[in-house]
C-alpha cells in the first residue's frame, strides 16, 4: 500500500487517511487501484476541493525500479495485466528512488492546481509513503 499526502509531517497511515486530499494505490495479487480521497467532493460536489475524484483499477508495466499504472480498459481480464501501455492511459508512475517511493500523477497536478484546492501545492514527484497494513 502507497500513499500520499499534502503534509510530510505525518507519518502514519491513520495520520495521512484523516487529512483531505490523499491519493492511494493499493496493490495485491488480484487487483492495483489507485483512488483518492472523496470527503470533499462529496459533501461539497460543486466546489471539489479536494480535487478531482478518481478512482482506477489499473494494469501495469515494470522498468527497473519504476512501475507504471495504467487505467484498466473494460474489456480485459479482472486480474492486473502486464502492460506496455498499448494505448491505455497512464495515470501513475511510481518510482523508489533511496528507499522512497515517488510519483507522477497528471491527477494529483491537475487537483492541486484548482483554486479552492484542500491540498497545499507541492511539486512533482510527489513522495508516496509504503505501508504494510498486514
Amino acid at each position: 500500500m502507497y500513499i500520499n499526502s499534502d503534509n510530510q509531517k505525518l507519518n502514519t497511515y491513520s495520520e495521512i487517511k484523516s487529512r483531505i486530499g490523499w491519493y492511494e494505490v493499493k496493490i495485491t495479487p488480484n487487483e492495483i487501484t489507485y483512488t483518492n480521497d472523496d470527503r470533499m467532493d462529496s459533501e461539497f460536489p460543486s466546489e471539489s476541493p479536494g480535487g478531482y475524484p478518481i478512482n482506477y483499477k489499473c494494469d501495469y508495466w515494470i522498468k527497473g525500479e519504476t512501475i507504471e499504472l495504467y487505467e484498466k480498459n473494460e474489456d480485459k481480464s479482472e486480474l492486473p495485466l502486464k502492460i506496455n501501455g498499448n494505448k491505455q492511459k497512464l495515470v501513475l508512475t511510481l518510482l523508489k528512488k533511496n528507499n522512497q517511493f515517488y510519483g507522477i500523477s497528471p491527477d494529483i497536478s491537475n487537483s492541486e492546481k484548482l483554486v479552492n484546492s484542500a491540498r497545499s501545492k507541492n511539486k512533482s514527484p510527489y513522495l508516496f509513503y509504503r505501508f504494510d497494513l498486514n
